[in-house]
Parts: C-alpha cells; structure tokens; sequence
C-alpha cells in the first residue's frame, strides 16, 4: 500500500492578466472535490469560480476561460485552488465475511489522510494565526486586546476611550482636565449665537458659528465656480464649499428640478467655458456674477459661433462679461437681418442674449450691468494655467483680441437679439429689458429688435460697433441715456412689420389732400400677440399703395377712428399734404408695427469712424454725421442727442430736425418751420372770443395784402360804417367809386363788388387763353404737356391744390405748343368721331386730283436758270411697234441717241435727233446755266408738273402763348 505523501491541500498564487492554465500539487479523488475562488479587490473577498462557466479542470491543470488580474501586490496570491475531500462516506464499505482488497484499504487511508490535510490547512494556528479574509464575529466580542504598537494594530475600547477627541457640549468653558488637544467645544448649541471651538493645546480657536445649512428639498440657490466645482452627477450644487464647475451644468440641473422656477445660480470669479447655447427652460432665473471685471463667459471653438444664453420668461443675467462670440458668411446673408450687404448681418450671427426658441414672456429678461466683448481675432481654446494659476495658453482675459490699441476687426458676434417671432404666438409679451450693459463689438452689431420685438434699454452702450442699434420688421426700441461710441453706424429703424397686425376700412369717399381720414374699428390680425389693435402715432397706415405715418387718433361716438395722417410737404414740413390718393368708401384699408427708435439723452462719440481703434481720434479716426441716424422705408428714429462738437439735435437727425451746433453758434430748423409764438405756432388757430386789437391795426407784412376770406357761403359782415384813410372817402353807396361788397356780379349794378369766389366763376378753372407775353399771367399754367396730381403740387413752381384742374382735364395738361385749336364737333358731322382733349390729329390735304390733258405735237419754250426737265412720252400702243422720235436740245448742246434703257448712243443725223424707241424718261443736266430749250413732241404725251412747299400745311398765323386756368 502506498501512503500519500504530507502535502498542502491548497495552492495559492498570483495572476498576471495574461495566464489563463494553472497546475497544482496534491492529488485529489474527484474533480469536484478541488474548489477554485479568485480574490476580489473591491469587495475583499474571495470569489468562488464556476466549473464550466468560468473555468476547466483536467487532472492537475486549472484553465480560467479570462485570465485573472494581477494581485493588489506581488506575491499576494489572487489565485487559490483548494482539496476539498467527502468525509461523510469512506470510500469503501466492508461487510463481515466479504473479502478485503488493498486498494479499498487505501482509498480509505488516503480519504482519511486528506480530510485531516485539509483540516490542517484550513483551521487558525493558535501560535500563528492567519486570515486569508474578513472575519465575520458574528456579533460576538474580541476581548482582553493589547494595547496597540502598529499602526495597523486593532486597539482595545478603553485605549480609543482614554484617547478620543469628543464634543463638550456646554454654555461655560471646559476645565483644565477637559481641554484635550483636538477637542471640539460647541457653545449656546442650538441657537443663532451658537459657537464651534476647537482646543489646539494652549486655548480655544473659534472655527464656525451660528447654525449650519442644511439645504432642503427645493433648495432655490446653486453655486458655480470653475476652479473648485465638480460636475459629477451626484453633485447638486447646493453647497457653496461643493460647487458645480459650469454654469451650463448649472442651468440643466435648475431645468431638469420641478422646483426650478425662480432658482438662483451663483457664479463665482473666473474664466468659465460653455458648450453654447445654455437655454434656460425655467421661468425667474437669476444667474449672478460675483462682478462684471471677474467672471468671464466664453465659448468652446466647436460652439462660438452659438447664442450664448437663451433666455426665458423673467431670466436676469448679471454682473458678467461675454467674450469670444463669432459670426461669419456673406453680409446680408442672415436670416433675421437680411435687408442688404450695407447695413445688414452675415449669415452666421451670433448674440450674448436672445429669447429661446418657442418661450412664453409674461416677465421680460433683465440684463444688467454687463459686457459683450467680442472680436473676430479672439482665441476661445481651453486656457491652460502654470502651476502660478497665471495662464499659459488659450483664452486669457487679460490679454484677449479686441483690448485697447487692436486696429483689426471683422464681423463678429453680437449683444442682445430681440427677435419677436421666436417666442409662442400666444405669448403675451416680446420683449427685454437692459441696464448698464456695454457693447465692445468691434464690427459686430449692438442689438437687433425685430419682428414685433420691443426692446427698453437704460445705459446701452456701443464702441465700434457694425451698428448700435436697429429695429425692423416692426421692432421698437426705448433708449435712454445711451451712448454710440465710433462704429460704423448709430441707430437704425427700416420699415414696418411684415404683416398687417390689424386691418380696418374707409368711412365716407375721402379725397386727395384730405389729412383726416375716418376709418372703423380696426380688426386685428390673427398673428397680432395683443387682444386688440387702436390707430396710434407708434403705426403705419396703409391706403391703396401708399403708407402714411399715423399722427393722431381719435374715437368718436360711432365707434369709428378719425385717423390724422402725416404726409408733410417737403419742401415745407409745417403743411400736411395728405392722402396722394384719395380714398373710396369701404376701401380696406391695414396697419402695420412701425419699426421704431426713441432716445433721449443720446451721445454720439465719433459715430461713422469706423470699428477698432485705428478709429480713435488719437489715431486719426473722423467721425460722419449722417451714420448717426437712419431712416429706411417707414422706419423711424426719435431722438435728442449731442455729440463730441456740442451738437444738438431733436427729431431724427436728418433735414427733418432741430439742430444746435454750439460750435458756431448756429440754430438750423426743420425745412419749412418757422420760429413763433402766440397763435402763429397754432396752424389753425380759433379765437375764443371777439379779437380786441387794443388800438392797433391789422396789418400785413411788407406789401402783402390783408385777405378776409370766409368759408363756404359765409359773408363779411362789417357790422359798422367801414371808413378807410385820408386818401379815400367813405364807404357809403352814394358816393361815387365806393362799391358794396355782394356775392352776385350779375345784377347790373356798376357800383357792386363781387366776392373772390364770384370772381374766381368768372373764368372756370380749365379755361383757355391766349396770351402775349412769354411768362402765364397769374392763376394761369402754360399748356405744354405737364402732369396734373389730384391734391396738392408743384407745377411751374406754383405750388396749390390743383385738384378742380384735375376734375376738368384728368391728369395732363394739353402740349398747345405751335398747335392750333379747332371747335369740338359736338355732333355735327364735321370733325366725326372726336372728344375733347382727343389725341392731337396730324395736318392733311383734303383729297383731290390734278389732270393734264394730253395735246398733240407742240414746242415749249423755257428759259430758266440751272434746272432739271422730266420728261416722259405716254403711248397708247400695243404690239411690236416702235415709237417715233422726238429731238432734245440739251442745255450744252450736245447731242446724242438714247438706247432703249435710256442711255447716250452714238451720234447721229449729225448730231441733231435722239432716237426714243419705249415710253421712258429723259432727265437733263442742269450745269448749262441760262439758255432757252425748244422742246418738240412728235406724238401726244403727258407732264410731270413739281411744285415748291415746306415741312406742314398752314394758314397765315401769329404766334401766342396757349394758357390754362388753374
């Protein structure tokens, strides 16, 4: 029999990641008595492994199906595979009188020998003890331990008691036997006064007090800061000692909170970078800075050319400055302010500020005291500090694109897009609200509101920007106390809404000139946000194909508006042309959002120099008035402004506006106003009562007349003896060439005046006259072709309502320049077919005919000077037969036979005949000078008779001025 030799029943051993086959040493029954377990170094236990599953066993040879790790440390052994032998049952079973085998001897032997093996290795060495895992007491006590001498050494509970640094929770002092260095001390606990102290060997060091936050449930306010924070998922932000590191991170976790409407964001001083946009989704979120100078907001590459916040109902944004944003593509090419490459954006455009896509407004965003810092040359890469914190690559603040001296700029991005059809249709409001926001963009654009937007802005400023601020599409800006520092352009409004926002109709026909116009109660457009739509000063009326400005409403009893629109003369702004066309009952009429801007306040600092510093005047940089304001289409600019010289303007900076230019002294006002006081600024002044001239006359100024001029069929009543000066008698109707003022001038009396009315019925308006002299005489036009508005014009520099010329001619003025004027047939039969004011006809000669009657053979005689003969033959003859001759004498007398084409033959009858052989035509020289030719005709023939005329048919006639009464 042979006896097991005294072996492990285990092997232990390290894995290497790589090695898959392990063999061990002791001999074993079964394969399923060998256990295999791999060491878990996170949990600290041994993991059993699973035949099959994770692992093969062929005799002494254990094949892992993935090769285990390495240990914690070399030599530790990861890797344990152990004998683990059945003692229930002996191998073998003897019976009496059943014969006994050696080999069942020793499998007997040997099961016994390898259970005691494994007894062996797996108890504890009470000399030696060891464990290969944690010991579970299984709430049972490790008693009489030493005191500890490792530092890995267990320790007893009465050395941890002796030794512990416990909190004294007290009102007074601890005693001297109490003062333990390191032993916390809190003081008046539970209470706003309450104090942390910590003993540090000599006394008590105060390290907290009051009552610690705890933050609960809905907490409102999260801290950010970039050099401290985590964004780990299981970091809420709550806790000013364990901010968040984005403010992005920031935004999504107050977006994703049920309770994040009005949360607070802290941002604490640094340079953040964003993946743009951060759209906040909650409404009355606050995102503060700790101040404008510290916190820097910049963009990834990847997302800089991104609104930076997209903003929601009540969104108030503070105390920070944006940088980096980028813009790019063709100017014009943007979608939201695609008016032209001049004044509009590239296609990409970005902003610091804009409504998020689909927003309901009830509270507009706030922007205060902040900074958009752009420039097209900033670098926006990660920046990267020295171990200084100083920064040694990528985004640094202190030393970005667009400081002071930077004479490079291109488009960029932008500050605050206020764009009106980006928030929900339904959304009661549209607008923003800025204070004390600064806007160094160098050639990128300030703010843009558009689209029904409206924008209210206190302390906006803009250096270098492309523009400062714009409105169109029917976008209104408020501005107050802003100033437009160099730039290419000041403040822009263009047009009007694209799209009515209400539409209304005409009551009662209204005609040309007319500046009041009734119309009914608007009815507003189901795109208009508002509940209801009312004419005022801040819309565009739109009549036909005109659009007028609206400059008064008023309600009357009907329910209808009598609507004052602005049409002004340009030539005089003080007169009001009215409607260019006039206006039919029922005509629909619309009304448009007026693309607005009103300023008050405002300061231009070398506006139109241009967009970086090279337009500074230190470095030559000149400033243009007219890109201070600009007015496109309907749009509008009202400010009151002044400038680097001291120039004061009120209106809109343009021909239209009251300027002050304190540099020379000199007040220039709106074209066509006057400067007056009492009833003179009144353009339709009515007295309240009689007029007391205290003494004093009423006169005119130079040689003017005084005119009384009643309206309608009202009269002039004198209501007393009407005396006039020494030079004149008085006014009776006895007395000779004194004449009594009555409407009729038909009545036959010699002695009566007629009223200017009845005067003007003398001569209608349409009249025609013919005049002597070269200039038309008063109230009459020359008629040579000119065009005729229905209202108000300037036609030969007479500038009146030319609308009952109008009524009479239409449109033009006949051209009666070397014409002459025939009486209308009017039915007659004469000149059929014609109206008046036809097409001019052209002149003609009546039809008729003139005979010369053949007349046999015969001589003319003619002597003339240098001239021409024609002369043909006329047969009536038919067949082959040859004409007869006839002789020409030319004027040299040179003499030839003429061929059938009517070319010279040769001479013949000594010169003397020309043969003719086919009626033809003989044209003679005409350089024989004075002679005499005796012409013959052999048969009958015919004459061309030719006469001397000029270019027209006419009469004898003087030439006169044709005149036409206005």
């Amino acid at each position: 029999m042979t006896i097991e030799s005294t072996v492990n029943s285990y092997w232990r051993g390290d894995g290497d990641g790589t090695n898959v086959i392990f063999t061990f040493p002791f001999s074993k029954f079964e394969d399923d008595d060998v256990f295999v377990y791999v060491y878990n170094t996170t949990s600290g236990a041994w993991d059993i492994q699973t035949v099959s599953t994770n692992y093969t066993i062929s005799g002494s040879t254990i094949t892992f199906g993935t090769a285990p790790a390495s240990p914690p440390s070399a030599g530790f052994g990861n890797v344990l595979i152990l004998r683990s032998t059945d003692y229930q049952q002996a191998k073998a079973l003897f019976t009496a009188g059943s014969s006994i085998r050696a080999k069942d001897l020793e499998d007997n032997f040997l099961q016994s020998i390898f259970a005691d093996q494994e007894f062996r290795d797996q108890k504890v060495n009470m000399f030696a003890p060891e464990f290969w895992a944690n010991v579970d007491m299984n709430l049972r006590k490790v008693t009489n331990l030493a005191d500890p001498t490792q530092d890995k050494d267990a320790i007893p509970k009465k050395y941890f008691d002796d030794r512990r640094t416990n909190t004294l929770i007290q009102d007074t002092q601890p005693t001297a036997q109490e003062s333990i260095e390191g032993l916390h001390w809190l003081q008046y606990a539970q209470t706003p006064d309450q104090i942390h102290r910590i003993f540090d060997g000599t006394g008590w060091i105060q390290v907290a007090s009051g009552l610690p936050f705890v933050p609960q449930s809905g907490t409102k306010v999260r801290y950010v800061d970039t050099k401290n924070g985590s964004d780990a998922t299981a970091n809420p932000g709550f806790y000013s000692s364990n901010p968040l590191k984005t403010i992005k991170r920031a935004v999504t976790l107050v977006n994703a909170d049920p309770a994040g409407d009005g949360s607070l964001i802290w941002v604490n001083a640094g340079v953040y970078q964003e993946t743009l946009p951060i759209s906040i989704e909650k409404a009355n979120v606050s995102i503060v800075g700790t101040t404008q100078r510290s916190c820097f907001i910049h963009p990834t590459i990847a997302t800089q050319e991104n609104n930076m916040f997209e903003v929601d109902s009540g969104t108030y944004l503070a105390n920070f400055t944006f940088c980096g944003l980028k813009a790019s593509g063709t100017r014009g090419g943007y979608s939201v302010d695609s008016s032209d490459s001049v004044y509009g954006l590239p296609t990409n455009q970005s902003w610091a500020v804009a409504f998020r896509n689909g927003v309901t407004i009830r509270k507009s965003p706030y922007i205060q005291n902040c900074v958009a810092y752009t420039d097209s040359a900033l670098d926006n890469t990660t920046s990267v500090y020295n171990s200084d914190q100083s920064v040694a690559s990528g985004f640094d603040p202190n030393t970005m694109a667009g400081l002071g001296g930077d004479t490079t700029s291109a488009p960029c991005g932008g500050g605050v897009l206020i764009d009106g059809s980006a928030v929900s249709p339904s959304s009661p409001l549209r607008s923003m609200v800025v204070d004390a926001f600064t806007q160094i963009n160098l050639d990128g654009p300030g703010v843009l509101c558009t689209n029904n937007g409206y924008g209210q802005l206190v302390s906006f400023f803009g250096t270098f920007c492309h523009y400062h601020a714009k409105a169109r599409n029917g976008g209104q800006l408020n501005l107050s106390n802003c100033t437009t520092d160099f730039g290419r352009y000041g403040l822009i409004a263009e047009g009007k809404s694209t799209t009515p926002i209400a539409t209304s109709a005409v009551v009662g026909a209204t005609a040309v000139g007319t500046a009041t116009i009734v119309i009914d109660a608007p009815v507003k457009a189901a795109s208009w946000h508002g509940s209801q739509v009312i004419p005022r000063t801040t819309q565009i009326i739109e009549i036909g194909s005109h659009t007028y400005p609206v400059k008064q409403s008023i309600l009357d009893s009907n329910g209808n508006y009598s609507v004052t629109i602005l049409n002004p003369d340009p030539t005089n702004n003080s007169i009001n042309l009215g409607l260019v066309s006039a206006a039919t009952n029922g005509q629909s009429i619309n009304l448009y959002q007026k693309s607005l801007i009103t300023t008050g306040g405002h300061v231009f600092e070398y506006c139109g120099s241009g967009t970086n510093y090279s337009s500074h005047p230190d470095n030559g940089g000149e400033a243009d008035i007219t890109k201070q304001a600009i007015e496109i289409g309907d749009g509008q600019v009202w400010l009151s402004s002044t400038d680097e010289n001291g120039r004061f303007v009120v209106g809109s900076g343009g021909g239209d506006s009251f300027v002050v230019d304190q540099l020379s002294g000199v007040v220039t006002l709106p074209t066509g106003a006057v400067i007056a006081d009492n009833i003179v600024t009144d353009t339709t002044p009515q007295l309240g009562g009689a007029l007391d001239t205290n003494g004093f006359p009423i006169s005119s100024n130079g040689s003017n007349n005084v005119e009384i001029d009643p309206a309608g069929s009202g009269k002039i009543n004198m209501g007393a003896e009407v005396v006039f000066d020494s030079t004149q008698p008085t006014a009776t109707a006895t007395v000779a060439n004194i004449v009594q003022l009555e409407n009729s001038y038909q009545n036959g009396e010699t002695n009566i005046a007629a009223t200017p009315a009845a005067v003007k019925s003398l001569v209608p308006v349409g009249s025609v006259i013919m005049y002597c002299g070269s200039t038309p005489p008063t109230g009459y036009l020359e008629m040579w072709g000119q065009t005729v508005t229905n209202g108000i014009a300037t036609i030969d520099g007479v500038t009146t309502n030319f609308a009952s010329l109008y009524a009479v001619i239409g449109n033009t003025i006949p051209d009666m320049r070397g014409e002459f004027a025939r009486g209308w047939d009017n039915g007659r039969g004469k000149d059929i077919g014609r109206t008046i004011l036809a097409p001019p006809q052209t002149d003609a000669i009546k039809t008729h005919t003139v005979t010369i009657v053949p007349n046999g053979t015969h001589t003319h005689d003619v002597t003339d000077g240098s001239h021409v003969h024609t002369i043909s033959t006329t047969l009536d003859l038919t067949g082959s037969f040859r004409p007869g001759t006839h002789t020409d004498i030319d004027p040299q007398g040179k003499f030839g036979e003429l061929n059938e084409n009517g070319t010279e033959g040769s001479d013949s009858n000594n010169g003397n005949r020309v043969t003719l052989d086919v009626n033809h035509t003989h044209t003679m020289p005409t350089d024989g000078g004075s002679h005499t030719h005796t012409v013959s005709t052999e048969l009958n023939h015919s004459h061309v008779a030719t006469y001397t005329g000029g270019v027209e048919t006419r009469p004898t006639n003087i030439a006169l001025m044709f005149c036409i009464k206005y």
